[in-house]
């Protein structure tokens, strides 16, 4: 969590945007993280390298960092990591620094088949009151804060799992 909210604050909050001069700086970090040495900061999808980049920060040292939301969520649900993937029907275990994954808009992925980076996971930063806080990256051009009710994710069914670490 501390790595992330340091992220947000490095990103002013949301103020500061990809494609500006701090932007640019902040997400080489984030490329160079996943082994890109070249990126455009408007097509390229940048949000799992900064998932990636938290997760290297937090000491998780077995995370399969990756440009790909769906590459490190099917390596963690495929294989034996310190990590796990849970199904959507179990966020009532969520807790603060677990990542919660959904699908974007139109795509057909789910937990089993999460598949052609497609999908989008957000830091868990807090679990209260019927409410998750998540920061993520590459939300609105930036790293942006938001609040999601347990109970809306539940009947969304672009939410399709979490991983714990």
């Amino acid at each position: 969590v501390e790595s992330a909210l340091k992220e947000y604050d490095r990103w002013g909050k949301g103020t500061v945007k990809e494609c500006s001069s701090r932007g640019e700086d902040i997400l080489e970090l984030y490329w160079n993280g996943v082994g890109w040495s070249s990126f455009d900061c408007k097509d390229d999808p940048w949000s799992a390298a900064f998932i990636s980049y938290v997760m290297e920060e937090a000491e998780v040292r077995d995370f399969p960092s990756s440009a790909g939301h769906a590459r490190y969520f099917s390596k963690i649900r495929d294989t034996t990591t310190s990590c796990s993937t849970n199904k959507i029907s179990k966020i009532d275990s969520i807790v603060k620094g677990n990542l919660l994954c959904l699908s974007r808009t139109g795509s057909k992925i789910n937990y089993e088949d999460f598949s052609d980076q497609i999908g989008h996971c957000d830091v868990v930063l807090e679990s209260a009151n019927g409410n998750l806080v998540l920061v993520g990256g590459n939300v609105g051009d930036t790293v942006e804060k938001k609040t999601v009710k347990i109970s809306d994710i539940k009947v969304d069914p672009l939410y399709i799992g979490f991983i714990s670490c």
